[in-house]
């Protein structure tokens, strides 16, 4: 009886947001597009996310942290690998980015990197009444 059940019922595809990888893409655009973003890529150093040349850079202890804030602990480090490899095509996507000090020496912090998020404008028409009257 059950085995018909199954045979016969209808597989529905969730939406991506609802699902667990829907709810970690969310919180990734949320942390590298978010007033918390570095002004200058030392601030990599501080958790923050560094966007330049189209690519959005942090550290993963940066990233975990964020997720951490936000209760979201479903992946480990090697599934938060993963699911960046994967928004980068499968192609590399971790590496050293130097950081000038004052001093002008450099030094190297290692960063992973997903292609940058394209700021969405929203654009509202807003409908001229005459003779509108605030009260």
């Amino acid at each position: 009886m059950m085995s018909n059940l199954l045979a016969e019922a209808t597989r529905l595809d969730a939406p991506e947001e609802l699902t667990v990888r829907g709810e970690f893409k969310e919180l990734l655009r949320e942390y590298c597009t978010s007033r918390i973003r570095a002004m200058e890529p030392a601030e990599l150093t501080m958790g923050k996310p560094w966007t330049e040349d189209g690519r959005t850079m942090f550290t993963i202890s940066g990233l975990q942290e964020f997720l951490r804030q936000r209760h979201f602990t479903k992946y480990n480090r090697a599934q938060i690998q993963e699911q960046l490899k994967q928004m980068n095509g499968d192609k590399e996507c971790h590496g050293k980015k130097n950081i000038p000090k004052p001093d002008g020496s450099r030094y190297q912090v290692r960063v992973w990197w997903i292609p940058a998020f394209v700021e969405d404008d929203v654009e509202l028409n807003v409908k001229e009444i005459e003779n509108d009257v605030p009260f």
